[in-house]
This record gives C-alpha cells, sequence and structure tokens, in this order.
C-alpha cells in the first residue's frame, strides 16, 4: 500500500511487496518513494501468517457480504412479464 502525503510529490510506503525468488517467505518494504523515482526503505521479512489469515478473512466477509447484496437486489428487481 503507498498513499501520497498531500502537497508533495511524495509517497509513503507501507508494506509494498518485494518479488524475491524464495516462497518461504514475504518480503516487504517501509519507506518514501520520491517524486524522481528515488526510494528509501527497509526491508523487513517473515512469514505473515497472522495477518494473511486477517485479510483472508476480510475478503471472505466482503464477498459474503457482496453475494447476499446482489442477491437482495436481484429479489427486489420487478420481474418482466
Amino acid at each position: 500500500m503507498n498513499f501520497k502525503i498531500p502537497g508533495m510529490k511524495t509517497r509513503v510506503r507501507v508494506f509494498e511487496p518485494v518479488e524475491t525468488t524464495d516462497t518461504q517467505y514475504q518480503i516487504a518494504d517501509i519507506g518514501l518513494q520520491y517524486g524522481n523515482g528515488d526510494i528509501d526503505s527497509i526491508a523487513v521479512g517473515g512469514s505473515f501468517a497472522t495477518v494473511r489469515n486477517w485479510a483472508a478473512e476480510r475478503d471472505a466477509a466482503a464477498e459474503k457480504a457482496e453475494a447476499e447484496k446482489a442477491d437482495k437486489s436481484s429479489d427486489a428487481a420487478p420481474q418482466a412479464a
């Protein structure tokens, strides 16, 4: 995830994924990305199992809510004769 600092060309990088060939651990960086493309960051590695589980649960809940919303809107739609 990254976001821009208002009024500046600098972006804050928070747990941006870093591509690696080793799939045992997830690597992410935290830092700043400047308007000219330069990056100051520190990389953090780990399995992040808890965070990945929380994200999966959140995504599943969002998908379920979206499906329920779609079902309700299709039930409320008038039927063509």
